[in-house]
């Protein structure tokens, strides 16, 4: 009980002093900035270059008799045949029907996506490459409906009636499977982003403490495991606290610029509100396992340039554990899938993918205990090592051993002359 008095202590010291600076105010707005960008570049390129793959109208050039075989055509397709084709007629009249006169109609007509020019039995497409490969195929068939319009007049015959189609479902569609994997992939990237962005701090974590001397002052008055505990757990609070404040953003603005808001999200299986607790107890276990590591690799660090050096290979060991997790994406029954829910530092990243695709509850309970079980171990360890190989204050094993080992001779004083 100690123990947790004094990391109880040290972490919120750490805490106050990280979330009352100025620069955690800077932490807080930061990804702000990226999102601003965005939007305004995202708002030049639509106004510069609006997207031409959004079909408006096909614009004829025809004579009247044509035109009203085209009509008809198109008014049978929309309606029966091909009702997905969701394209309008526009006659229209051109002086100069070459390239330039084409192009500038196109540019200058906003409702406009292409224009075709029907001659005899010969037609011309004239488009953007993009819009060309979604209107040519409706083009050539508005043109055999137009065709077989005029064989049926000159046989005789009014029209075809238009054939009825019957449905049948055969099972529920895979739609609820796909926007599952779609929160489960989500849910599992944006964990590893918030880890991998900030418990990255934890690697420089001890460097200005161990330049000033005060991790001596720290050692000589508390256990390193309740130094390392209560400085892992005041950073774990301070990016929970940056969590919240821009996950509260988000939904806010989500549900401002949705017309559904938070109703138009795909609920995963185990249901939204255990959800989001799975999640942010996920985001915490996830946060000390990696923190551990990165706390204890980077205590053994003497100045920031060695920070620097080991900050590639750390961030390297994390993209595999991502890969390791994403395995759970596929199939949660797998072999794959259950090594990285069982290999307690992709556990959580595999877990809350399965959160997302199987409604069980057990299986949770049992990772988070086996997960903290592992915190402990790795709080541990660290600090184990930072004693014997930074403070030196630990006795190594084969000198203990040797003393031992080694036989105690008791001699007598000797006599005073």
């Amino acid at each position: 009980m100690s123990n947790v008095r004094t990391a109880a202590v040290i972490a919120r010291r750490d805490f106050i002093a990280t979330v009352m600076s100025r620069t955690f105010l800077l932490f807080l707005i930061a990804p702000i900035f990226p999102l601003l960008f965005g939007l305004v570049f995202g708002s030049v390129g639509s106004d510069v270059a609006p997207r031409p793959d959004h079909l408006r109208a096909l614009a004829i050039t025809a004579g009247p008799e044509t035109m009203m075989r085209i009509a008809t055509a198109h008014e049978r397709l929309q309606s029966g045949v091909a009702p997905a084709s969701s394209i309008a007629l526009e006659p229209v009249e051109l002086l100069l029907p070459d390239e330039k006169s084409i192009s500038a109609l196109l540019r200058e007509r906003d409702d406009l996506s292409a224009l075709m020019i029907v001659a005899g039995t010969d037609a011309t497409l004239y488009a953007e490459p993009r819009v060309l490969e979604r209107v040519a195929p409706y083009a050539g068939l508005l043109l055999n409906e137009a065709a077989r319009e005029r064989t049926l007049q000159r046989l005789g015959i009014a029209s075809i009636k238009t054939p009825q189609v019957t449905s049948v479902a055969l099972g529920p569609p895979p739609v609820e499977n796909k926007r599952t994997a779609l929160v489960a992939q989500v849910a599992q990237t944006l964990l590893f982003v918030l880890t991998l962005m900030l418990a990255g701090v934890l690697l420089s974590n001890f460097i200005e403490e161990k330049g000033n001397k005060v991790i001596e002052v720290l050692a000589a008055a508390a256990p390193m495991p309740a130094v390392f505990t209560g400085k892992l757990f005041a950073m774990l609070g301070s990016s929970i606290v940056g969590v919240a404040v821009w996950g509260f953003t988000a939904a806010v603005g989500f549900v401002m610029l949705s017309d559904k808001g938070l109703v138009a999200l795909p609920a995963p299986e185990i249901g939204w509100p255990a959800f989001l607790i799975l999640g942010i107890l996920y985001f915490a276990t996830n946060y000390l396992l990696v923190g551990a590591l990165l706390l204890g690799i980077g205590a053994q660090a003497s100045s920031v340039r060695q920070v620097q050096t080991i900050s590639l290979p750390v961030t390297m060991a994390q993209l595999l554990l991502y890969g390791l997790a994403s395995a759970a994406l596929k199939d949660t029954g797998s072999i794959a899938a259950i090594a990285a829910a069982v290999f307690p530092y992709s556990s959580p990243l595999a877990m809350i993918a399965y959160a997302a695709r199987e409604p069980e509850i057990w299986p949770h309970v049992v990772a988070l205990f086996w997960q903290a079980l592992w915190v402990a171990i790795t709080v541990s360890v660290a600090a184990g090592w930072f004693k014997r190989g930074v403070l030196k204050s630990g006795p190594s094993r084969r000198r203990s051993e040797r003393m031992r080992r080694r036989p105690v001779v008791l001699t007598p004083p000797r006599p005073a002359s």
